[in-house]
């Protein structure tokens, strides 16, 4: 029998330590666009940004304590002129690594380095709209047909690498979903993502649908889905309790699962929190790396206490759900925003179940 290793002491026995597995650097916090849906708030870069030594040595430092996956955020990371060099430097030591961009600011030339690295997995472009609806939503006129560009570039280019589709969910653009999802196709994606809206601060402006909204999006897109017959993978990042019956034997049908707490949210001047999504509240910045090592932040008292909470301790109908030891309660960085704590239930996954499109399946039968 398999058995899933879902708590601190689990983890620490069985490999001697709780290692740390990834982590989400912002590289910059400057950006060329004005997306209503960035809870980065992302634009000027901050004036103490680190530099390609301190990122290398930063990257250097998170191998040491067992990372293996990096995820290169912004504001825009290709702002940054270094960028290349950053992922170059990166794949030399091994990390998997993942980036997401607006597409914009990517020329041939980078698209042509990044095809010879050995590691990237995921190149992501975002697409929240076609033509118009794109660029309103993201600020800038002309912002559409540049991503549609580095789409083409990077299918023709990056065969060792995924490339991503990725579509924020909104009011003003759900009526797209299912042409976004054509798109990708017609573009020859590797997959196509839908993400919801995060709750904070420049989100705020772009408003989220209703809970029957999202649910008959989701299980229309994957009716949708089935019909393409297409080799693109569609990933809903949702969590595994909410995925339609139709996607979960697909590869992506396991819906999200974030590797939080056994991963760190760096920003562009070194503020190191639990995860990306805390980058934003003071008061979970645990540490600067020009002020600490890595290694020290790692071992944060809250650090600590985060990796302790177990299965037993999420609340709500994260209790009800069969995915509770895998899932370990969808993203608790969001739970924390809606709720106060670390261990209340999924606030996507509650209000689903409080309307009333909790899905039967996902519910524990004891």
């Amino acid at each position: 029998m398999i058995q899933t290793l879902s708590t601190s002491d689990q983890i620490k026995n069985f490999l001697g330590a709780e290692p740390l597995q990834a982590a989400s650097l912002r590289v910059t916090l400057g950006c060329n666009l004005r997306c209503k849906q960035c809870y980065a708030i992302a634009g000027k870069p901050l004036p103490n940004e680190l530099s390609l030594m301190e990122v290398k040595k930063l990257l250097d430092d998170l191998k040491a304590l067992g990372a293996i996956r990096i995820f290169f955020t912004g504001g825009e990371p290709f702002f940054r002129r270094d960028m290349v060099d950053i992922m170059k430097y990166a794949d030399d030591n091994g990390f998997a690594m993942y980036i997401s961009t607006n597409g914009t600011l990517v020329r041939p030339d980078t698209i042509e380095a990044l095809s010879h690295l050995k590691h990237l997995r995921t190149f992501q472009i975002s697409i929240d709209g076609i033509g118009k609806l794109h660029d309103d939503i993201r600020g800038v006129p002309g912002t559409f047909n540049k991503a549609v560009n580095t789409i083409k570039m990077a299918v023709n280019k990056l065969h060792n690498t995924k490339v991503a589709v990725i579509s924020t969910l909104m009011k003003s653009n759900a009526n797209q979903m299912e042409k976004i999802m054509d798109f990708a196709i017609n573009e020859h994606a590797d997959t196509f993502g839908i993400v919801t809206l995060y709750p904070i601060k420049r989100s705020s402006d772009a408003n989220d649908i209703s809970t029957k909204d999202k649910y008959e999006l989701f299980e229309r897109l994957s009716t949708l889905y089935q019909s393409k017959k297409t080799k693109l993978k569609i990933g809903l990042l949702i969590p595994p309790a909410l995925m339609p019956a139709k996607l979960q034997e697909i590869e992506y049908g396991c819906g999200y699962v974030c590797s939080f707490p056994s991963l760190l949210g760096i920003s562009s001047n070194g503020d190191v929190a639990p995860c990306d999504g805390l980058l934003k509240y003071k008061n979970f910045i645990l540490g600067n790396i020009r002020e600490q090592s890595l290694k020290q932040i790692w071992e944060h008292p809250l650090m600590v206490h985060l990796r302790s909470i177990t299965p037993s301790d999420i609340t709500g109908v994260c209790q009800k759900c069969k995915h509770l030891s895998f899932c370990m309660g969808g993203c608790r960085a969001r739970a924390y925003i809606d709720h106060g704590n670390f261990t209340s239930s999924n606030p996507l996954c509650e209000s689903f179940y409080e309307a009333g499109f909790f899905p039967l399946y996902s519910l524990r039968h004891n």
